[in-house]
């Protein structure tokens, strides 16, 4: 039945209600695991509604996370998932949500922040709202620690983020931030990618953001060297903008190339704007 709670609940919330305790006990555990994973695995997703029923689960589930089993790599993805839905919606309790962060893997952190970008993603304001909230409240965790690589790639996921995210100006300021902290996209491609599709009147934050790409430690040289023509479109419009600044930074760009051993943008040091 575990796997049809959403369907119960829209079809008698009430009788639910009454058969909760049989079907989910406090104790023993071992007598509701068969209906809270069927529940957390196979169901369509979390029932807000019983959040205050539901909570002792999902606290239980959290406290394994601190010990780490492989076979329980599914489950604890689906119970992420569930956890950052229910934060979303505005009904999980703050100390679950806490709890999850202090003890979830980096794996799982880094997974909940692909939900985070979805969700800055969508139309839903409200929703939209505390996924933004959520992100600046981890980045800012991680911009204080003195433990970076427990960080590093959840923040790190923000990359995939230029898929989804229709305010470019917001991603690519939160991109910037990102890198003067000290940490950088885990998928350089897809950052690139976008910012050569992006509108021209934006060039000054795209070159920007390519400048701060090329001089972060943690940025793979092969990464700026398999994406030229995407590169060289940031720097010859960059170089059009008629903007000295940009125009300075993209020499910038191309010497710091260069000395990366890419020296294929040399010409536009000679003021070639050819594409």
């Amino acid at each position: 039945m575990g796997r049809y709670l959403n369907l119960l609940y829209d079809f008698d919330p009430d009788w639910l209600r009454r058969q909760l305790s049989s079907l989910l006990p406090r104790v023993p555990e071992p007598s509701r695991n068969p209906a809270w994973r069927a529940h957390l695995e196979n169901d369509r997703g979390p029932v807000d509604a019983l959040m205050s029923e539901t909570a002792f689960c999902y606290a239980d589930d959290i406290e394994k996370l601190a010990k780490p089993d492989a076979d329980r790599d599914a489950h604890n993805h689906r119970l992420a998932e569930h956890l950052l839905t229910l934060h979303l919606r505005g009904t999980l309790p703050p100390h679950l949500l806490a709890r999850f962060l202090d003890v979830a893997s980096v794996g799982l952190r880094r997974d909940a922040m692909r939900l985070i970008g979805l969700t800055i993603g969508t139309s839903e304001q409200v929703y939209a709202e505390r996924a933004r909230s959520y992100w600046m409240q981890r980045l800012a965790a991680a911009t204080s620690t003195t433990d970076q690589e427990q960080y590093r790639k959840e923040i790190g996921a923000i990359g995939l983020w230029f898929l989804w995210v229709a305010d470019v100006d917001w991603l690519m300021n939160q991109m910037l931030a990102v890198l003067s902290a000290g940490y950088a996209s885990n998928d350089v491609y897809t950052v690139i990618r976008h910012l050569a599709s992006i509108d021209g009147r934006q060039v000054e934050r795209v070159v920007d953001v390519l400048y701060a790409l090329a001089i972060s430690p943690h940025t793979g040289r092969y990464a700026l060297m398999v994406q030229g023509t995407e590169i060289r479109r940031i720097l010859v419009t960059g170089k059009r903008s008629g903007i000295g600044t940009v125009a300075s930074k993209v020499d910038r760009i191309v010497n710091l190339l260069a000395s990366k051993g890419n020296d294929t943008y040399l010409d536009l040091l000679d003021g070639s704007t050819e594409t």
